[in-house]
């Protein structure tokens, strides 16, 4: 008795989630790539520390830059300016600004704003998403056993029981992400220096104990500063401080999510993940609609049936 009203549920809830669930879980499919991209751009030896420091102190000379990001596969420097979209894109290998980015970069950035902002920006939206995927993941579990069947609603329970715990991790690690929530006690995820840093002296900390070419991010935002560094194939966070570095805590959520765990396998899997829910998505439309079907022409044969005998002396 309790499955019934659990799959209409079940139903309602991927209806209303449809289409921006399609948005984020497409986007996220696109942005699964972008870790192994970058470490497969990543050459060692082939950038300096001086050559980053020239860069910086030619196009910010104030200091005024809070973070530096590099893509590896666009060999594009971009030093954070003050407000959003003020940020300073330098091409590394002649120094000049980049006026244009490659296609690739347009493609990936469009997906990581669409991702994590989805529509005018209304992050609440996309978290929503992930609490939605949850719930539908677990309603899905209650209404029953997966049973192969060559239909959409047999492959659509298959696909669900068995990658079950990719379709959960992936929403559950995604809404951790956007709650801040990272299992971390105390301040490990925000180090306080006694003095902040400019990009000049974390950059050189940095460059001290890591290839420069292996740098994916410098942020010295505030009294914290944080240098992100790929380490083989993985991307971990380093508090920089005085003169040292050290590791921080990691945060578990963010890199299962965002696949920084490790490039190749965590590309595969939440590449995988990607297709396994727009699966599960795109049947379950089709399975409502066959029902929708179903029920039209079953009312329009009772009424020919009335119709029929209404007639019949």
């Amino acid at each position: 008795m309790i499955r019934q009203p659990i799959r209409f549920v079940h139903r309602w809830i991927a209806l209303v989630f449809t289409l921006p669930l399609i948005i984020v879980v497409a986007t996220g499919m696109i942005l699964s790539f972008v870790p192994l991209l970058h470490t497969q751009s990543i050459r060692p030896g082939s950038l300096s520390h001086a050559r980053l420091e020239a860069l910086i102190k030619r196009h910010d000379p104030e200091g005024r830059a809070p973070a530096l990001t590099i893509e590896a596969g666009d060999n594009i420097l971009t030093l954070e300016g003050p407000g959003r979209g003020n940020n300073i894109k330098i091409d590394i290998a002649t120094g000049e600004l980049a006026t244009k980015a490659t296609p690739l970069s347009d493609f990936i950035g469009g997906a990581k704003e669409l991702h994590r902002r989805l529509i005018f920006h209304n992050n609440w939206l996309t978290l929503g998403c992930a609490f939605a995927m949850l719930v539908l993941a677990g309603f899905g579990l209650m209404i029953g056993f997966a049973r192969l069947r060559n239909n959409p609603s047999g492959w659509h329970k298959v696909v669900a029981w068995s990658l079950l715990p990719l379709v959960a991790v992936s929403p559950l690690t995604g809404a951790l992400d956007g709650l801040n929530i990272t299992f971390v006690e105390g301040r490990g995820l925000h180090p306080q220096v006694i003095a902040p840093l400019s990009l000049i002296e974390a950059l050189r900390l940095v460059d001290a104990k890591f290839d420069p070419a292996t740098i994916y991010s410098i942020s010295t935002r505030g009294r914290a500063s944080v240098a992100r560094v790929f380490e083989d194939g993985a991307l971990r966070a380093w508090n920089v401080s005085g003169e040292d570095m050290t590791r921080m805590p990691r945060n578990l959520p963010r890199e299962i999510h965002e696949g920084t765990w490790s490039a190749a396998p965590a590309t595969f899997v939440n590449a995988a993940t990607s297709m396994a829910i727009l699966f599960l998505i795109g049947s379950g439309a089709v399975i409502w609609l066959q029902r929708k079907w179903r029920s039209r022409r079953g009312r329009a044969f009772d009424r020919s049936a009335r119709g029929v005998g209404a007639a019949s002396p």
